[in-house]
């Protein structure tokens, strides 16, 4: 559990996040978001933030 990956645009990430949370039965994901740049890493950390806000809305 402790190499996953998630890549692809929000919505690949978005599902691949709810699968994973679903295959580990957690109700929180710890989550590290590397990235060349500062602008990518605040590019993962607002697409991660857009699931973990739609995930909080539809339970």
């Amino acid at each position: 559990m402790f190499s996953y990956t998630a890549i692809g645009n929000a919505s690949d990430i978005a599902a691949h996040l709810d699968r994973f949370q679903e295959l580990a039965g957690a109700n929180e994901l710890i989550t590290v978001h590397q990235a060349p740049t500062h602008e990518q890493r605040l590019l993962s950390l607002a697409v991660t933030s857009e699931w973990t806000h739609s995930a909080r809305v539809s339970t």
